[in-house]
């Protein structure tokens, strides 16, 4: 997940072969009227571990910097490749006019 607003990342990639959010999908079956296939109409996705919705509510429910990232309105977003967020961090360095930019990354 990538900050936007301080050009960082705040946590580290769930890759799709991840199955950490096993339990975010566990409870949104039960809780669901649709069970696993809740989702399918609107986005023909099943409840799965390889869905990224539910690893961004992952993150936002055990990531504290992601969830105050939220709760502030910071402007964030998910990138699918490693270099991805690299190529957002050169951007964004480029464009500040901070020189502390590698610091606060740190």
């Amino acid at each position: 997940m990538w900050s936007k607003s301080i050009g960082c990342p705040l946590y580290n990639a769930i890759v799709w072969m991840d199955a950490r959010t096993s339990s975010v999908c566990k409870r949104l079956q039960s809780e669901l009227s649709g069970g696993r296939t809740h989702f399918v109409e609107t986005c023909w996705l099943p409840i799965s571990t390889y869905f990224s919705a539910l690893k961004l509510l992952c993150l936002m429910e055990n990531v504290d910097a992601v969830k105050d990232a939220v709760q502030t309105g910071l402007q964030c977003e998910m990138t699918t490749e490693m270099e991805g967020s690299r190529h957002k961090h050169a951007t964004w360095a480029l464009q500040s006019s901070s020189s502390k930019v590698d610091k606060m990354c740190r």
